[in-house]
Order: C-alpha cells, then structure tokens, then sequence
C-alpha cells in the first residue's frame, strides 16, 4: 500500500512537468518549385539590302509617237534604296539604247528632185536616266511591286539612207541632245540573289530634226530583267 501510494505521488509530481514541455517543432510547408523561365531570343530580321544592279531585255514600241517601227531596247540600272520605310523608297540611274527604223517611199521634200523620195530612216538613241522607285513592299520581298519616275537625257542620232528621182543621195545624219522624262510601273518576284522583273513604261522628249519633222522620241517600252541586290 505504501509502495503504490509514493509512485502515485511520484506521477503527480512529474505531470506538470511533462506538461510544460513545448510541443516539437512543425516542420516547414513543403513548396514546389516552379521550373525556370527560359527567355528564347527572338530571331533578328536582317536588314533589307540597299544596292542593287539590274539588267533588262525588252521592246520599244514607238508607234505611239511616230512612224518608227517596235524595236529591241536593252538597259543597265544601278539603284539605291534610302534608309527609312524599310527601304522602301530609293533612287536610281540608268543606260539604255533603242535603235527603232522605218522604210517610207514618196516623202515630200522640195530639197531633192522630184520635190520627194524613198528612205530608209533610223532613229538611235542612247538614254541616260536618273529618277525616284518606290516599292510596294521592302526589297527582295517574295512578291513585290514598284514604280518609277524621272527625267532623262537622249542623245539622239537620225540616220537615213534613200534615193530620190532614181538616184541615191547616200546617208545623211542628224544628232542632237534633249532632255525628258520617263514614268514605268513594274512587279518583282524573288528567285535567287535577286528578283525576276517585268515592267513597262513610257519615256519621251521632243525631237525637232529636219528629217523627222517636229516629233517626239515618245515610246513604250515593256522590258524584262533581273536585279541583283546586295
């Protein structure tokens, strides 16, 4: 009886003492971790380019203007496009030739006997032009459209040859140098380094030579070509 009334005491005493013990610590929330961002760079979109040179191929259909019969014509061009409008809008300098010609009988001409006569005449003209292009859409887009506008300088040479009254009279030549303007519209399509362009246009400037009469060098000219930019 003795024994079990001290370990009852000996309980009593050692409650309060495991009561006052503080409770073990609560271990930390488990947070997931999200996965890091990854940042992909976007791809740089290269600059359109500036410079470009063209070659082109065509016919020159004078008829608008005079008697001249369709011809070939060819041009070289050389051209810059400026830095602002993703290069939209630039400038240009071109070469061309045409050499147009026409065979007439019984044209009056109180110099010659029998006041007319039969030749054949030739039209030569080296042009060198300089103007404005603008671009529907920057250069070397895939489907493109442009146009053209600027002045230019023929430098002119009519050559005829005929015979008057049964006789020849040989070759006589006329040159002079005039200045006009030109306007073109055209569309490119990107293939390669460059693009494929069809274009058409018309140029123009007086023409005051004896043999021609006060005329115009006004002609179209549908031409295509390639331009390669770089």
């Amino acid at each position: 009886m003795t024994r079990t009334l001290t370990s009852l005491f000996v309980i009593a005493l050692a409650s309060p003492v495991a009561a006052q013990e503080p409770p073990p610590p609560a271990e930390p929330p488990v947070v997931a971790e999200e996965p890091p961002v990854v940042v992909v760079p976007a791809a740089a979109v290269p600059e359109p380019p500036a410079f470009a040179v063209g070659l082109k191929l065509g016919v020159v259909l004078p008829q608008v203007a005079t008697e001249l019969g369709p011809a070939p014509t060819g041009s070289i061009e050389l051209s810059y496009a400026m830095p602002f409008a993703q290069r939209r809008v630039g400038i240009y300098l071109e070469a061309a030739y045409a050499q147009p010609s026409v065979e007439r009988s019984g044209i009056p001409d109180p110099r010659v006997p029998g006041d007319a006569y039969d030749g054949t005449q030739t039209q030569r003209e080296l042009i060198v032009g300089l103007g404005f292009v603008g671009r529907v859409a920057p250069p070397r887009s895939v489907w493109n459209g442009y146009g053209m506008l600027g002045g230019r300088a023929y430098f002119l040479e009519t050559l005829t040859v005929g015979s008057a009254g049964g006789a020849e009279f040989g070759e006589n030549r006329e040159q002079s140098a005039r200045f006009g303007g030109m306007v073109t519209l055209g569309g490119e399509r990107l293939l390669g380094p460059g693009v494929l362009a069809l274009e058409a246009g018309f140029g123009t400037s007086d023409l005051p030579h004896l043999i021609t009469g006060d005329v115009s060098t006004g002609a179209i000219a549908i031409q295509i070509g390639y331009r390669l930019f770089f």
